[in-house]
């Protein structure tokens, strides 16, 4: 009875022994589990005007095609973005924080590994008058203003006719601003084909007094009494103050004070109408080349 009791001792053990040589062996032959592989690459994304200058302190928000937040940072001195993410995977961008008169979409579609993003001029409303104001370098958003005969100058439709339009901010009783309009009307009778000039008057009197006044001195440019948030608008302090707006729609120059002579306007308007006109921002009329027919 114990030898029997024995043997079945031993088999238990052989069984067990050949059970856990089996589970050890079937473990190692088991294949690992592996992340799968995910390939990072470089982005770069620009933030232009229509003229490719670049557009700095703009707030960029990379997104995911699941709505996760890639990236969100603010362009540099160039314009630029940059972030490493998973390559060939696609991406959209919302774009913020960009200078004033810049109209902007609700996302923009990244594609490739180098992207860019080009904001245009946007419409300028009630709100805009009551609001903002502009500076230098900033976009001129399209604006309609009417005359006293209902007769409309918009801002998109001048320029597609146009390779400048200037904005002339005066007024009936300022003696300086009437002493420049001779130089004015000189300089549109020569460079007429090329720029539009808006005479606008945000501080006395009405349309009809400014009617007046055109029809008396003969003057071809459109004079037009505008409301005064105008002044605001542009930040009009001394009068007059000459404006101008390129053909991409940017305000280059602000320039307060009488012209002096008729070579005075052709400067200030000369090299925004030149062929191979690059897009600068000029602080006074002193630093633009002067020019030569």
């Amino acid at each position: 009875m114990g030898i029997l009791k024995n043997g079945f001792i031993r088999l238990v053990a052989v069984i067990m022994a050949v059970t856990m040589v089996t589970a050890l062996t079937g473990c190692a032959d088991a294949p690992e589990q592996t992340e799968p592989t995910v390939t990072l690459t470089d982005y770069i994304v620009s933030v232009t005007n229509r003229a490719g200058t670049p557009l700095s302190k703009c707030s960029v928000e990379v997104l995911s095609n699941a709505g996760e937040t890639v990236f969100k940072g603010m362009t540099n001195s160039e314009g630029q973005v940059s972030f490493t993410a998973a390559a060939g995977a696609s991406y959209t961008a919302v774009v913020s924080r960009v200078p004033d008169g810049y109209s902007v979409e609700e996302h923009y579609n990244l594609e490739g590994e180098s992207a860019s993003i080009v904001l245009a001029p946007g419409v300028m409303t009630e709100e805009d008058l009551n609001s903002t104001k502009l500076s230098l370098g900033d976009a001129m958003p399209d604006f309609t203003i009417r005359n006293a005969d209902g007769t409309e100058y918009v801002l998109s439709e001048l320029l597609q006719a146009k390779k400048a339009v200037v904005l002339n901010f005066w007024y009936l009783n300022c003696g300086p601003c009437k002493s420049e309009f001779p130089y004015l009307q000189e300089a549109y009778d020569l460079l007429g084909d090329d720029i539009a000039v808006l005479a606008l008057n945000p501080y006395d009197g009405d349309d009809a007094s400014v009617a007046a006044f055109q029809a008396d001195n003969g003057y071809t440019f459109p004079l037009l009494k505008c409301d005064e948030r105008w002044k605001n608008l542009m930040q009009v302090s001394l009068f007059p103050t000459t404006v101008v707006i390129d053909r991409f729609g940017n305000i280059c120059l602000i320039e307060t004070g009488m012209a002096t002579e008729t070579q005075d306007f052709l400067d200030m308007f000369g090299y925004f109408i030149s062929d191979d006109y690059e897009q600068k921002f000029f602080k006074s009329a002193g630093y633009i080349p002067a020019y030569e027919p």
